[in-house]
């Protein structure tokens, strides 16, 4: 059995990617999510859906054993085939203050935005978060802006947004982050 250090049993990933393949429907390759590395050449799957013979042979060889990466953009299968599941970053807590809060200024608990879209969140780290959401339209891929110097970093939003399949990848939940330390017993 996999367990984490303070003995919790890991996550089954072949779960994990089936969640993401066949009710997200996009392509899901197996990857280290620790090291944040792929081991699988991926290109294709950024313009072309994956092969379901394909994906259930890497469930085969336990190619997901140590993480799953999907590509965000578009969906090849299910209830959202044809639409876009665009993922958003938030790399520090002004980035999930801006992301909750309205046109109107008001913020609401990223809590309540999980009511709507898929929000991953470290229980290790709430200052961090995930966002999945569909659209019928592709996002164009978004970087953090740079600033000056004199601004300091946690009053910069900082995220990043993924809306096709050209612009990466995303590591997903069962995944281990890289904070992560486990072991096989």
């Amino acid at each position: 059995m996999t367990t984490t250090l303070d003995g919790t049993p890991t996550p089954d990933m072949n779960k994990g990617a089936d969640f993401w393949f066949y009710e997200r429907g996009v392509n899901v390759i197996p990857a280290d999510t620790v090291r944040k590395r792929t081991f699988v050449k991926w290109s294709r799957l950024q313009l072309h859906p994956q092969d379901e013979e394909e994906f259930e042979n890497l469930k085969r060889v336990d190619a997901f054993r140590n993480g799953i990466a999907i590509i965000p953009g578009q969906v090849w299968r299910g209830e959202q085939k044809g639409n876009y599941l665009i993922f958003i970053d938030c790399d520090n807590k002004k980035a999930i203050e801006e992301i909750c809060t309205n046109l109107k200024g008001k913020t609401i608990p990223l809590e309540k935005l999980a009511d709507k879209f898929i929000v991953e969140q470290h229980r290790d780290n709430p200052n961090k978060c995930h966002i999945f959401f569909y659209s019928p339209i592709p996002f164009e891929k978004k970087s953090s802006d740079i600033v000056d110097a004199k601004t300091p970093p946690e009053n910069i939003p900082a995220f990043e947004v993924k809306g096709k399949g050209s612009h990466g990848i995303a590591y997903v939940t069962p995944s281990l982050h890289q904070n992560a330390i486990h072991m096989r017993l």
